[in-house]
């Protein structure tokens, strides 16, 4: 299979060959509140039915970073068994892509900084999984903030700053998976 490397920017165009080629493809979604919110699930979900193919299978938590969700596949989380683990683990239902958004601020952090490096490992664990179901994994880049974030402030004072640094982070998470 030929991997795809700017999977970052990718979850729209998909959004886009999908509506106009009425591509049949079973998707799943890992995110946090930014994938849940909206029912992002549900509008992708509508819009592959309006051309008879496909499912949207959705596995979001609020604040949830990539780290979680590689927890999660591991069968680490002991309060519960997700279905994505079901999916992605046991294979038990044919996919084609997953899409993978980390929380809002890790991807934007510096690389040296845990969380980014957490972040990096958890996305190559979980491509793995999805690479061994035949899947394709595409990441769904978080949003800056309007005015920035004041909690760090030192990392994110701007919206501007704020998005400028999530591009580059989750270029580097495609690269990581590349």
């Amino acid at each position: 299979m030929t991997r795809i490397s700017n999977a970052a920017w990718l979850f729209p165009c998909m959004l886009t060959n999908i509506l106009q080629n009425a591509i049949a493809m079973d998707v799943v979604l890992m995110g946090n509140s930014y994938t849940a919110r909206n029912s992002l699930d549900q509008m992708l979900q509508a819009m592959m039915q309006e051309n008879g193919r496909g499912n949207v299978f959705s596995y979001t938590m609020g604040g949830a970073t990539l780290a979680y969700h590689q927890y999660a596949l591991e069968g680490l989380l002991i309060d519960q068994i997700p279905p994505v683990r079901q999916m992605l683990v046991k294979g038990q239902d044919n996919l084609d892509v997953v899409v993978l958004q980390d929380q809002s601020l890790v991807p934007g952090l510096a690389r040296h900084e845990e969380l980014f490096q957490d972040s990096i490992e958890a996305a190559k664990i979980i491509d793995r999984y999805i690479e061994a179901r035949g899947a394709e994994a595409m990441f769904f880049m978080t949003w800056g903030r309007r005015d920035g974030f004041s909690a760090r402030s030192d990392v994110y004072p701007t919206f501007l700053d704020m998005q400028s640094r999530l591009v580059e982070g989750y270029g580097e998470y495609a690269k990581a998976i590349s």
